[in-house]
């Protein structure tokens, strides 16, 4: 009936009209900031009444902007709680991916006693842990390449004999004491740097240049591995004396860099050359028996036993030579067989008095004459005469003196007492 039965202190006196007509629905009524409104009141379906209201646009809209403000604000909040647990999390993540990097720079450097962190998450983790695996590995091949290595500076350094090292371009670039006090040096600094040609002699036994052959020995060590051979070396002072060289590759510093050691087989060689000169000896006293005992006439059997004495391998002589026999008055020699003598020695020597020149001294004295050069001793010349040196041995049988031998070496040649045995 239009009557108000129940209203709020703040209600609109009188309320706004709706409109008309609208049946089991709300009436709306819009003004500038309310929008009124009619909700019917029903009972078993029979509408007894309204129930009037009105909402301010302003309130909506303060409503409206406190909601979004504080979406908005647990929005930042949230996103804020958000990004500080990423900055945390990044930032211990990035902690153990700096504290991994750091550990590879020390290792790197040479610091094999660094680790990486293991824990965090699985994937970094399990990383830190294959490179702390790879770490104890480098660090255990590393320690054993340093003892090994210790062990052979120690070998180098306290070996009895010469050590050295080969570098690429075939130079001595590193040697022991040993090395240094066998060549006669003051220092090892004076043979770095040098070419083993360089404490060589220019040629080595076999007539090739000691720099050809050099080479040609490192360069067989380099393909085969292993290569021993003779050498002949030369001291600070210019002696020459005989080694035996072994040369291999250094393993696990390249095949071109050669480890070098020598043996001093000066003692060797002399037993051997002693041992050879026993057994040419002996061959020697055998053949002049069987050439004396075969019964040939006496020049034809001088003749004979000068030949072969002329061809000892290790006595130093020139393949010339000759033999005198004392005349019955035993004042004057007579040359009765030569090989290879100038015609005008032999015109000149063909008799000669006992104590002229070298052969006369010797059948006069009894004793051995040695000359190393023509020289003024020489009584019997000629104008031209090529110079030698030359043995006059004196003949002897039941304490007399037959004759001489006369056998020429070249010249400045020393005195040899063993050849004179």
């Amino acid at each position: 009936q239009g009557r108000i039965l129940v209203k709020t202190a703040n209600a609109p006196n009188p309320l706004a009209d709706l409109p008309a007509g609208v049946v089991g629905g709300l009436r709306v009524k819009l003004d500038a900031d309310i929008a009124h409104v009619g909700q019917p009141i029903l009972i078993d379906n029979d509408r007894v009444g309204f129930l009037r209201y009105g909402l301010s646009f302003a309130v909506l809209r303060a409503a409206d902007t406190r909601i979004l403000r504080e979406n908005l604000l647990l929005f930042a909040g949230a996103a804020g709680i958000t990004l500080i647990l990423l900055t945390m999390s990044g930032v211990r993540i990035n902690a153990r991916v700096s504290r991994l990097a750091a550990a590879s720079q020390a290792l790197a450097s040479g610091d094999y006693a660094e680790r990486a962190p293991e824990s965090g998450p699985e994937e970094l983790s399990r990383l830190a842990r294959n490179f702390n695996r790879m770490a104890e590995a480098v660090a255990e091949r590393t320690e054993a390449l340093r003892r090994s290595e210790e062990r052979f500076r120690r070998l180098f350094e306290e070996s009895p004999d010469p050590c050295w090292i080969i570098d690429d371009s075939n130079l001595f670039v590193l040697c022991n004491d040993a090395a240094v006090r066998t060549l006669g040096y003051d220092s090892g600094m004076a043979l770095y740097a040098v070419h083993p040609s360089d404490l060589s002699p220019e040629f080595q036994p076999d007539g090739r240049s000691s720099l050809e052959k050099a080479n040609q020995m490192i360069a067989i060590a380099r393909h085969q591995g292993v290569h021993r051979f003779e050498w002949l070396h030369r001291r600070r002072n210019g002696e020459c004396f005989p080694v035996e060289v072994t040369l291999a590759p250094l393993a696990g510093r390249g095949t071109r860099i050669l480890y070098a050691i020598w043996r001093d087989i000066t003692e060797r060689k002399a037993a051997e050359a002693q041992m050879l000169q026993d057994r040419e000896q002996q061959a020697t006293l055998r053949r002049l028996l069987e050439i004396v005992l075969a019964g040939g006439a006496m020049e034809e059997t001088l003749q004979l036993c000068l030949e072969y004495l002329l061809s000892i391998s290790w006595l130093v002589v020139l393949p010339q030579g000759g033999v005198f026999l004392k005349e019955e008055s035993g004042e004057r020699l007579r040359l009765v067989v030569s090989l290879n003598l100038d015609p005008r020695i032999q015109s000149l020597c063909d008799r000669i008095s006992t104590g002229c020149c070298h052969c006369g001294r010797a059948v006069a004295t009894g004793e051995l004459q040695f000359a190393d050069h023509v020289d003024e001793t020489h009584e019997i010349s000629y104008a031209g005469m090529i110079d030698h040196g030359h043995y006059s041995a004196p003949l002897i049988s039941g304490g007399e003196v037959l004759g001489v031998l006369l056998i020429y070496v070249p010249a400045g040649v020393p005195r040899d007492s063993r050849g004179e045995e």
